[in-house]
């Protein structure tokens, strides 16, 4: 798996345990998944990809304090995220997954540009266009 999925893969499972498991999502458990996943990386990532995740781990956060005062657990936890954050949770998932293709372009991580915009910004990115043509579009 690249480092742009394995570090989406990352954020959106501290994500997921936020809203429904916050009493195990401290910010020791926060801190350890991050290190844990950031030593495991071949490559380093590149800065604009770090940033977005510590970005990311910021809004973990915050979702974890937003729900560990609630009773009620959503049904899936991206209803979750809506609700505490807002369109505006999803912006580091958006801004690491373009950090991430901008750096090695593939199909896997253009198809995340693609899911992650339009859950910020309620239009398509790219839309109609195949990974293939996107890429030859930016030589």
């Amino acid at each position: 798996m690249s480092t742009g999925l394995t570090l989406l893969e990352s954020l959106d499972r501290l994500f997921e345990q936020a809203v429904l498991d916050p009493d195990a999502c401290d910010d020791a458990t926060i801190a350890s998944t991050a290190a844990d996943v950031l030593n495991s990386l071949a490559d380093p990532p590149p800065r604009e990809a770090v940033r977005a995740f510590n970005a990311g781990l910021r809004r973990a956060r915050r979702l974890r304090a937003y729900w560990a005062t609630r009773d009620v657990v959503p049904p899936d936890w991206r209803m979750g995220v809506d609700e505490a954050l807002g369109t505006q949770g999803w912006q580091p998932g958006l801004d690491l997954a373009k950090a991430a293709l901008e750096a090695e372009p593939q199909p896997e991580l253009f198809e995340e540009v693609k899911d992650r915009y339009r859950r910020v910004h309620f239009q398509p990115w790219a839309d109609g266009e195949s990974y293939e043509q996107w890429l030859s579009g930016k030589a």
